[in-house]
């Protein structure tokens, strides 16, 4: 429901340039994603709160099974050490 709307409230920890940029990157967000946005996250105090508020929320591993092949995921994960290896 917020996806197409601006960021109207401060979010803790982020800067007013960083609230920008997320605010002008969303309408490229949504050409790429036009299904449901999904809060993914480790937190379960903040899956609980989601719910509360009728967001939809995930943790990562559930949610990327949903989303995507088991070899599509180690394809990912296989690049992403990768890219790390050098760092």
């Amino acid at each position: 429901m917020c996806a197409p709307s601006p960021i109207v409230a401060s979010i803790p920890g982020v800067t007013p340039e960083r609230e920008r940029l997320m605010s002008e990157a969303l309408p490229t967000i949504r050409v790429h994603a036009p299904g449901p946005l999904v809060l993914v996250t480790r937190d379960a105090g903040l899956v609980r709160e989601a719910g509360a508020a009728g967001v939809d929320a995930d943790e990562p591993e559930p949610f990327a099974a949903g989303t995507m092949t088991r070899e599509a995921a180690r394809a990912l994960f296989a690049v992403r050490g990768t890219s790390r290896a050098g760092d």
